[in-house]
């Protein structure tokens, strides 16, 4: 085919057979009645789109994407199994490359997160232009009762008595009758204003949606552009992993870990080998409990160097067994076996379910000890949210919900004050296992202070939460005076705890999981936040998997991974970065006692 000429597609009778096959999810039988209506309108929408995207493409790309094109008119490949090893290796290869699952991920606008935004803006512009419609409907109706009201008292002033009624009789009516002329009239009123608040989100509404409509529109532009590189990267993918020494390494987000695309973007922005690598979806949960039911693998179910699917990744970026650390109730009962005075007098509530007698015995004689101030946490909770303050230990039986755990901690007597406020300190930790070096540890240099929002007054709770939590970051750890002072102290405060959970994170990442054959590597990211009381001794609030990271601390996470996976990092990309780094990472020995 001559570059530059529109590659024939398939028939809609050859498209069939690859709608229907397993690669996208069919059985392979024939498509009928909705299904094939389905299927029509889905290889018209591909003409389009393939026309629009052709005409794209510079000329000398055209021969390279008539190639994908072709593809299209085999049936889709079965699926690979799922990977026995983590090793990338030769049998990797590209069968032909699955162009159609490919296309549709590069094409289908269900893929960009531009078009999600879209259509939800759309969906609230149909929900403001309904509630106008109502509003406005509302507003007649309301008006035609004002002047049913109005008509019926001007017809009660100008007609003559009825028999037996007294003038004082009619004056009543007319009166009644004034009083509901007088409610129609606030009702038609007050319509009216909410008519105007309609119009006003209405356009702003509109003004939105044409905003994101814009933006959708500019990203499948820029995804066309990217196209020969995208397709390249996949067609090469196979001579690159099998390059020795190799020149590319691969990054692929599936958007199943929170922190996997600041990772892609720190990989491909500051190592020159790496690239990304596309992904397609995999299978879909119909459980609607799952916050994100859409499951995506690599493209053609290949493993990457670096991704956050397990099953598809040479290094996990997710340690097994992290909610040791990121339960609250895990954590808090694994500290009270060894009686760590990390943490204060805790009480754990599993099932949401009242302790027995004995248990809230013990609560009572604690609390005569301490500060009548509690605080109830919800496991599922993090980032501060799901703490109740109490005023005794026993008002936790008002705010239980039936199968959830909990965790009820007194409050921390005689609490280190920042300007007469309360504060925690957030520390970032690096926790990762490598086969022949175990379980390691490092902090960050630097950290956050986040203070709470109204001065601290002992013995306050209930309505007062302000006065002890706070989610904002309110000054770098390294601003305050007493970093020096408090920096050892949270360092050696995460060692003891890590230690404490060290045999069952070592126990569960030397047995691999049931899609890996053997150990493997893996790192991962966490917040710890602490406490301080006027002694300077510390508190463990929290040990958060995936914290929220700013994009002025990505330097922090190049840092990171340059440590534990060096992995295609050029003495160039060391030597800039070394320059960069303000702060850096702590190693901690986790051997000291």
């Amino acid at each position: 085919m001559a570059s530059g000429t529109l590659p024939a597609l398939p028939p809609l009778e050859k498209f069939l057979p690859v709608l229907s096959g397993p690669g996208h999810g069919g059985t392979g039988a024939p498509l009928g009645g909705a299904s094939r209506a389905h299927a029509e309108r889905h290889h018209e929408r591909l003409v389009k789109e393939a026309t629009a995207l052709h005409s794209l493409v510079p000329d000398k790309e055209h021969a390279e994407y008539d190639e994908l094109s072709a593809e299209l008119t085999h049936p889709a490949p079965t699926r690979p199994p799922l990977p026995s090893s983590t090793t990338v290796n030769a049998q990797q290869h590209l069968p032909s490359v699955t162009v159609q699952s490919f296309l549709h991920t590069l094409m289908s606008d269900e893929h960009l997160p531009e078009y999600e935004e879209m259509m939800r803006r759309r969906a609230n512009l149909t929900v403001a232009r309904s509630t106008r419609d109502l509003k406005k409907a509302e507003g007649c109706m309301a008006m035609i009762d004002k002047r049913e009201e109005e008509a019926t008292i001007m017809a009660m002033c100008n007609s003559p008595l009825n028999d037996g009624e007294s003038p004082e009789d009619r004056q009543e009516r007319v009166d009644a009758c004034k009083q509901r002329f007088q409610a129609a009239v606030e009702e038609y009123q007050r319509k009216k204003i909410e008519l105007v608040v309609a119009e006003a989100n209405l356009q702003a509404a509109e003004a939105l949606f044409k905003k994101a409509e814009i933006v959708a529109m500019d990203a499948r532009f820029q995804r066309a552009e990217n196209i020969a590189e995208v397709t390249h990267t996949v067609k090469s993918f196979s001579s690159m992993i099998e390059a020795s020494p190799r020149e590319a390494f691969f990054v692929c987000d599936c958007d199943r870990y929170g922190l996997m695309s600041t990772y892609a973007r720190v990989l491909t922005t500051t190592r020159t080998r790496w690239r990304a690598y596309p992904r397609e979806r995999w299978f879909r949960y119909n459980d609607p409990r799952v916050p994100q039911p859409q499951v995506h693998c690599p493209l053609a179910n290949l493993t990457v160097d670096l991704c956050d699917q397990s099953s598809y990744t040479m290094c996990g970026v997710v340690l097994r067994g992290n909610m040791i650390l990121n339960s609250k109730v895990e954590l808090a009962e694994l500290l009270s076996k060894v009686q760590s005075t990390l943490a204060p007098p805790t009480f754990v509530l599993r099932g949401g379910c009242r302790a027995d007698g004995t248990v809230e015995a013990a609560m009572v004689r604690v609390a005569a000890e301490h500060d009548p101030v509690w605080f109830l946490k919800d496991s599922e909770a993090d980032y501060g949210r799901g703490i109740t303050v109490l005023s005794s230990p026993l008002e936790y039986t008002k705010h239980l919900h039936s199968g959830r755990d909990y965790v009820l901690q007194a409050h921390v007597p005689r609490p280190l004050l920042y300007a007469g406020a309360k504060f925690h300190i957030r520390q970032y930790a690096c926790l990762y296992f490598q086969a022949d070096r175990g379980l390691q540890l490092m902090v960050y240099e630097q950290g956050w202070l986040a203070v709470a929002r109204k001065a601290w007054v002992p013995y306050t709770s209930g309505a007062a939460e302000e006065v002890h939590v706070s989610r904002d970051r309110s000054l770098p750890w390294i601003e305050w005076e007493h970093y020096h002072t408090s920096f050892p102290i949270l360092r050696d405060a995460t060692r003891r705890c890590v230690r404490i959970a060290r045999p069952k994170l070592l126990r569960m990442n030397q047995l691999g999981g049931a899609a890996v054959s053997k150990t493997r590597d893996a790192f991962e990211l966490f917040g710890v936040d602490y406490m301080l009381d006027e002694e300077f001794q510390p508190t463990l609030l929290e040990f958060n998997t995936g914290p929220v990271v700013h994009e002025t601390e990505e330097r922090m996470i190049e840092s990171m991974l340059s440590i534990v996976y060096p992995l295609g990092l050029s003495k160039a990309d060391q030597d800039r970065q070394d320059e960069d780094d303000a702060y850096r990472w702590v190693p901690v020995n986790l051997d000291t006692v």
